[in-house]
């Protein structure tokens, strides 16, 4: 690219060091597949989640039947007291104070276990943010690399060239000027007795 050089619409005129921006870019990217991996990850830990509620669930019903059946037996005993063993009855009063601990235990188990999947679906909105976050940073990356390569926006002629290969570059600093060959005009003031003359004048070039 030089001064006086006539460009098209779109021709690539000047263009800066992008490692950085590309470096930035693939950060971006890598952000994506980390956010992507974790939601991924979530997703799985909330269905087995959901498998393990089903057996908590299942083993408190299990032990709410073995509650109910040591408590008859301890009222079958109790009524058979008089002619049975005391021992016999503080054996059943045993059973059932044990079975009654373990479907405690086993519920403190189930609460524990959807409490932990309201975690686990808080965790995962979480998740879907940063995802979000991601792949804004992607577009926002994206767009600065865009900024490395600057296309004539309308065909023209290159002036006043300031951009070197190996130079620098500053935010603000025009690196050159286009001008557009079929938006120029003149803008002169003639005297009357010339302004005929001017008009029949042969067109500039």
């Amino acid at each position: 690219m030089s001064d006086n050089q006539p460009v098209e619409a779109g021709t690539l005129v000047a263009e800066v060091d992008d490692r950085s921006l590309r470096i930035g870019v693939d950060n971006a990217e890598a952000q994506i597949a980390g956010a992507e991996a974790n939601l991924d990850s979530l997703r799985a830990q909330i269905i087995r989640q959901q498998s393990a509620i089903e057996q908590a669930r299942a083993v408190v019903a299990a032990s709410e039947a073995n509650v109910k059946f040591a408590e008859i037996d301890r009222d079958r005993t109790a009524n058979l007291a008089a002619a049975g063993s005391v021992r016999s009855r503080e054996e059943a009063q045993a059973q059932w104070d044990t079975q009654r601990a373990a479907l405690q235990r086993d519920t403190a188990g189930l609460h524990s276990a959807e409490q932990q999947t309201g975690i686990l679906n808080a965790d995962l909105e979480s998740g879907r943010s940063d995802l979000l976050k991601a792949q804004a940073g992607k577009a926002s990356a994206e767009l600065n690399l865009s900024y490395a390569r600057l296309s004539a926006p309308v065909s023209g002629v290159v002036a006043q060239l300031r951009a070197r290969v190996g130079g620098f570059a500053s935010i603000g600093d025009p690196s050159l000027t286009l001008v557009p060959l079929d938006a120029l005009y003149v803008d002169a003031t003639f005297a009357k007795r010339n302004w005929r003359g001017s008009l029949l004048a042969s067109p500039s070039s």
